[in-house]
Order: structure tokens, then C-alpha cells, then sequence
């Protein structure tokens, strides 16, 4: 029988969870938007995973869901907080407020998540959704992932080096 949570996925999440919103933060700050981490979460999840002997879709499915959730979370700091301090509402930042505002806010979004997940994905029929897009990497990429390297160097190589 296959897990989906196990120590390594949990390991696993948190730590692209960082790596993930680090990254969407600074994208944020610098250029004012961000770009969803599904994506990016799951083929670094399948990566990783490779590693390990005895891993399966499920923990990949955890791990790419706690990293993308922590990168819109991320999101929401970086775009709220700056706009309390232009607005004037807040004169300088405290740690332990932001802090706490990320905390319910992760803990509100997960609430409205749940009851509206079936509303908006499962009766929506939605064709081209990002939790879609993400499974296919999930299970395409256990199939396809070395021929699509092979492919993406083979681009690489011929837009770097036209002539070689």
C-alpha cells in the first residue's frame, strides 16, 4: 500500500515550501508579480523523489500541494504588507504581526479551500486548470522525462551555439 505522507515527504515539503517562496518573493518585490509554483513544485518533487528507492505519485501530489500552498502564501505577505505600509497604517514592520497575519491567513485559505474545491474544480469541469497541468507533469514525467531532457539540451545547445 502507498503512503502519501511519510517523514521524506514531509521533509521534502517544507523545504521547497522555503525554497519556493523565497523565490516568489523576491519575484514578487522585484517585479511585482508572481507565477504559481505547481509546476515548478512538481518536477522538483519527481527530481527529488528519483532519488529515493521507494516512492510513489501520492507523496509527489503532498509535496507539490505544501510547496505551491506555501508560495501563495508568500504571495499574500508580499503584496499585503507592503500596501499597509504606503497606505500609512503601519509606520514600520514587526516581525511577530506578519507573522501572525501569514499564520491565519494560511489558516483561512485552507478553510475556504476546502468547501469551494468542489464548486470550482470538480463541477466547473475546467479544462486547463493549474492542478491539471500540474498532474500531467506528475504522471508524464515518470514516462517522459528523459527524452523531454534530451529534447530541451538539444534546443539549448542549438539556440546557444547556432553553428556547432
Amino acid at each position: 500500500m502507498n503512503n502519501e505522507i511519510t517523514v521524506k515527504a514531509i521533509f521534502l515539503s517544507i523545504g521547497l515550501s522555503i525554497v519556493l517562496s523565497a523565490a516568489m518573493a523576491y519575484l514578487g518585490l522585484y517585479a511585482g508579480m508572481t507565477i504559481s509554483a505547481s509546476i515548478p513544485a512538481a518536477i522538483m518533487s519527481m527530481g527529488i523523489l528519483r532519488l529515493f528507492k521507494n516512492s510513489n505519485i501520492l507523496e509527489n501530489n503532498i509535496v507539490q500541494t505544501a510547496a505551491s500552498a506555501g508560495e501563495s502564501l508568500a504571495a499574500g505577505v508580499i503584496f499585503t504588507i507592503p500596501a499597509l505600509l504606503l497606505i500609512g497604517y503601519w509606520e514600520s514592520v514587526d516581525y511577530w504581526e506578519v507573522t501572525k497575519i501569514a499564520m491565519v491567513g494560511g489558516v483561512l485559505g485552507a478553510l475556504f479551500t476546502v468547501p469551494l474545491r468542489r464548486a470550482l474544480i470538480l463541477k466547473a469541469k475546467c479544462r486547463y486548470c493549474n492542478y491539471k497541468v500540474a498532474s500531467l507533469y506528475l504522471v508524464g514525467f515518470k514516462f517522459d522525462y528523459l527524452l523531454s531532457a534530451i529534447l530541451l539540451w538539444r534546443q539549448a545547445r542549438q539556440f546557444l551555439y547556432p553553428n556547432f
